[in-house]
């Protein structure tokens, strides 16, 4: 469903999908968005439930694309660890 709705608006720069109980498996169709719409530039995942596993692909299609400048994935369960590395990846953006 999300991965259907992405496509139909190929130009999107913004994404807020904060407080949607986002779970790990919802990560993949996002990640796939992350790495094919060069366009987005600011995505909010705040307050979910994404887990350690779904922030690492997140991660993983951050670190390929290069115009998201504004990423928010506070409030979920993740390591503090990945959240530096997640800071890292945009702070080159």
């Amino acid at each position: 469903m999300l991965q259907s709705a992405f496509m139909r608006h190929r130009y999107l720069e913004e994404l807020d999908l904060s407080k949607c109980s986002l779970k790990c498996e919802s990560v993949k169709p996002i990640a796939e968005l992350i790495q094919s719409q060069s366009k987005i530039k600011s995505l909010n995942l705040s307050n979910n439930n994404i887990s350690d596993l779904g922030a690492r692909l997140l991660l993983t299609a951050l670190q390929q694309n290069k115009f998201l400048t504004k990423f928010r994935i506070d409030l979920n369960p993740i390591r503090i660890l990945i959240n530096r590395e997640i800071d890292l990846c945009l702070s080159q953006n």
